[in-house]
């Protein structure tokens, strides 16, 4: 796909005919779409990929749903444009002028963390394009910056933090970061995310998004929260040491009708951790009767 030689992982994804790629005013995206019904697209965080949802498209697929999964533009097997725009809200226009190009009707919307932040932009800003909302440890209130964030947001200690430790020993940090239960990191997934921050121009992506991302614009745009209307599902960790659990319960409050499930012993990434029953509940949630808002 592209310049880029995919894993065997991603080359599996090709042989299914599941991976394909759209070029959206001169940027290449690298997605996964499989399954018919109605559209449900998937936002992976800060430093992932498609390969954050690789244990949900599958099922989803199956349960009747349209599972369209993009690497977002600095990410996976996507473009990493030198003159892009990587703040969250230049990343939310990238991400709806992809959809527009698959000319997709009303979607529901998943997003994690960084891609939480952006699911929820896209809800505030284009309410009509979404149909309901599932949002794992979003990047929603302003809180202290992430500390593997503030190092990339530091010039020469990012070029020593990122490009001197091994890949694998990079990401296997992270990993354990972001994680409650260590047992639950996969040996494949630190390869599979290593080989990917390895493409050219990779760690410039990421310093980028780092470099653009604005508390204050964060913090303004949370005063928007309660503008939201449409059924929202919020799965937080309880122990979640990247965006504080304290911030999940104030999202709820300002999201009217909103639901909201914590786990306990949990981090970052409830989706990962708690695959079987975070399933469950987004399946029941997408086909069950909304309460009546007040």
């Amino acid at each position: 796909m592209g310049e880029r030689i995919p894993s065997p992982f991603r080359a599996r994804m090709i042989e299914k005919k599941i991976a394909k790629e759209i070029r959206v005013h001169g940027i290449l995206y690298h997605y996964w779409d499989k399954g018919e019904g109605p559209p449900l697209l998937m936002l992976h965080g800060f430093g992932g990929s498609a390969y954050d949802w690789h244990t949900y498209i599958d099922v989803f697929a199956d349960a009747g749903y349209r599972v369209i999964v993009p690497d977002i533009p600095g990410s996976g097997y996507s473009d990493r444009p030198e003159n892009l725009d990587y703040s969250i809200p230049g990343l939310v226009k990238c991400i709806l002028e992809f959809t527009d190009a698959l000319n997709l009707p009303p979607f529901h919307l998943m997003g994690s963390s960084f891609g939480g932040g952006m699911a929820l932009r896209i809800a505030v800003n284009h309410p009509q394009k979404v149909s309901r909302m599932i949002l794992f440890d979003p990047a929603a209130i302003a809180q202290k910056i992430p500390v593997h964030v503030r190092v990339l947001r530091w010039p020469i200690v990012n070029k020593l933090a990122t490009r001197i430790p091994p890949r694998t020993f990079i990401v296997g940090r992270l990993m354990k970061d972001m994680y409650f239960d260590h047992s639950k990191i996969d040996r494949e997934a630190i390869k599979e995310y290593a080989y990917e921050h390895n493409f050219p121009g990779g760690d410039q992506a990421m310093e980028k998004i780092a470099q653009s991302l604005d508390m204050e614009e964060v913090r303004s745009f949370s005063e928007r929260l309660c503008e939201i209307t449409l059924p929202t599902l919020i799965f937080w960790g309880k122990e979640d040491s990247i965006i504080f659990f304290e911030g999940g319960k104030e999202l709820h409050s300002r999201i009217a009708g909103s639901l909201f499930r914590a786990f306990s012993n949990c981090g970052h990434c409830p989706h990962i951790e708690y695959p079987e029953e975070t399933v469950r509940e987004s399946l029941h949630f997408l086909t069950s009767t909304p309460p009546s808002l007040p």
